[in-house]
């Protein structure tokens, strides 16, 4: 199509339509077959399959999504929105589900092999990526799911069909003048790829006649000895593939980004399960360098008192080799350290000062308007040095000194004033530790909770035997005691829920307020999450257990604030808009 000339319906949203509804079929399916890593080349940027679909639904039902899905109260209360939906669903969507279904999906995955090209942007450039599933049923169902797909695409006339056989399987690609998708059915498993050429490279593989595959990788290999037995699902991302990418288009960047390469972990490798009434998940970081020895004795766990919820505890044993490295090489830092120069500090003083324990607690008690805490703490190295940091900090808070002070324990607070008694940023200076609260009294309790000698969190039943399902982590832990905090957060929003409800009649037709869940109901089926990091010779592995994984939780927080951002964004400025508007009408 000439450009400025008149647009016609183009074949791009078919194409994304095969993309995404081939996308949605293979999560469905549970990703890719065992093998599935042995069809991509070894340069993989990201690579995830999941493995056994009736296996995984089973372990599903048998965990606490699965006893919670049976909560009476639950079932009551969603039982008429799920017939609904069911029952309205369009016509079209529940044959299409129908027939996935018949076809008895086994596995799938998806793979993301290049990334787009950096130096040539183009409008409508898409990564190399490689989709497929495996089935157990009939082929002509799955043929017939197949010829849908093709009909819809086809009916747009800019689409151009071609079709070739390699290795004895037939490719059928469909293309516009911008965009290109292809796939082949054959042997009970669909693929279907961005780029025509790594279709027919993951087919050779395939007979066994291909070039070297990602399975044969020393990273790959790595992958599988980390990952947990029988995972329903594993995952895998490449820094080093992706940088090396950036690196290649980064300009007068680029010197950048390759120290950055050399101290970033390689790869990434995430398996998880459904174990017993947990989810389970082993995440692998490995390195090109020598990581230092650690030994956590979790010191900090004497910050925690009665009504913590929250825990999380690293080390910055690694800190000091990484950032001497990266100011050697990147000119950038060192022009952030200038401002730390000014009171006598450098950058490398950071790590040569903090550590090797850092954390973060949280406490939330009972009570209608309580609210969470926030508290950190990080080990202190040379006291001298730490008053610098202090002393720039405070500045930095309040170029005017008019900070609140006290001591409370041995160490001194500054605070910061404001109308909200809750909401006073403070940072404190003790002979062991910098600390920072939301207020005076959470950095004041904290300091009680050390004092006392005990730790209330590593006493309790439900924190010991969390432990206990990740073993003895010599790196650092994260806990949340998930019961707590559906107790807490629900109590709260739960008469809030109900008015919602009862407030709005086309919500009510499906959902009856009084029918909600009792907090009791939820709490009783929220295991305990802890996750243990386990530092070896070339890198760390994060095992988790609860009702959500360590990955799981962290991808789901960057996804809703991701969706979320823009959304309020959005929001604040249409209502800035609507003000605006007001303000001239009064005019």
């Amino acid at each position: 199509m000439r450009r400025g000339a008149a647009k016609q319906p183009r074949m791009r949203t078919p194409l994304r339509f095969v993309l995404s509804f081939a996308l949605s079929f293979v999560l469905r399916a549970e990703e890719g077959v065992q093998t599935a890593a042995r069809l991509l080349p070894p340069e993989t940027v990201m690579f995830a399959e999941l493995h056994d679909v009736q296996r995984t639904v089973e372990r599903l039902m048998q965990s606490s999504w699965g006893d919670l899905a049976r909560e009476p109260e639950v079932g009551g209360f969603l039982g008429k929105l799920i017939a609904a939906a069911a029952k309205e669903a369009p016509m079209e969507l529940r044959e299409s589900l129908g027939q996935i279904a018949k076809t008895l999906p086994v596995s799938g995955f998806f793979a993301m092999t290049e990334m787009p090209d950096f130096q040539n942007p183009s409008a409508h450039a898409v990564p190399k990526m490689l989709l497929g599933a495996s089935y157990r049923g009939e082929p002509q169902v799955m043929e017939n799911l197949l010829q849908k797909l093709r009909d819809s695409v086809l009916k747009n006339a800019s689409v151009k069909q071609a079709k070739g056989t390699i290795e004895g399987t037939e490719i059928e690609t469909f293309a516009d003048s911008d965009f290109s998708v292809s796939f082949a059915h054959a042997d009970k498993q669909v693929l279907l790829a961005t780029d025509r050429k790594l279709l027919t490279q993951a087919l050779a593989r395939r007979a066994g006649r291909g070039s070297r595959s990602l399975a044969d990788t020393e990273g790959w290999q790595a992958v599988e000895k980390e990952a947990v037995t029988s995972p329903d699902a594993t995952g895998f991302l490449s820094y080093d593939a992706f940088l090396e990418k950036l690196s290649s288009a980064a300009g007068r960047d680029a010197a950048a980004i390759t120290a950055m390469r050399s101290l970033m972990p390689q790869f990434l490798s995430v398996s998880t399960k459904f174990d017993g009434p947990l989810m389970r998940e082993r995440a692998y970081l490995h390195y090109r360098m020598v990581l230092p020895r650690m030994e956590s004795k979790h010191r900090s766990l004497a910050f925690t008192g009665e009504d913590t919820f929250a825990y999380l505890e690293s080390s910055l044993a690694t800190m000091g080799m990484t950032v001497d490295k990266l100011i050697e090489s990147n000119p950038l830092l060192k022009e952030a350290g200038s401002e730390l120069e000014k009171h006598g500090l450098t950058l490398a003083d950071i790590s040569h000062t903090f550590g090797p324990e850092i954390s973060f607690v949280s406490d939330w008690e009972s009570g209608g308007l309580a609210i969470p805490t926030a508290f950190a703490a990080v080990e202190v190295r040379d006291l001298e040095k730490a008053r610098k940091f202090i002393g720039m900090i405070t500045e930095a808070i309040d170029p005017e000194g008019k900070l609140i002070e006290k001591e409370h324990r041995g160490a001194k607070l500054w605070s910061m004033k404001g109308p909200v008694p809750l909401v006073q940023p403070t940072v404190a200076l003790s002979g062991t530790h910098l600390m920072f609260g939301l207020n005076p009294g959470t950095v004041t309790a904290a300091l009680d909770h050390l004092a006392s000698g005990k730790s209330a969190l590593a006493e309790s039943a439900s924190f010991t035997g969390a432990l206990k399902t990740v073993g003895e982590p010599n790196g650092g832990l994260g806990f949340i005691d998930s019961a707590r905090l559906v107790e807490r957060l629900y109590d709260r929003m739960r008469p809030f829920i109900a008015v919602a409800i009862a407030g709005n009649p086309k919500v009510s037709e499906f959902l009856d307020a009084s029918m909600l869940p009792k907090t009791a109901a939820l709490a009783r089926h929220m295991p305990p999450f802890v996750a243990g990091f386990h530092a070896g010779q070339h890198g760390y592995v994060v095992e988790s257990t609860g009702p959500v994984t360590y990955v799981a939780g962290v991808g789901g927080v960057a996804l809703i604030a991701g969706f979320s951002i823009p959304v309020m964004t959005a929001a604040r400025a249409r209502a800035a808009e609507k003000a605006a508007r007001g303000a001239e009408k009064q005019q």
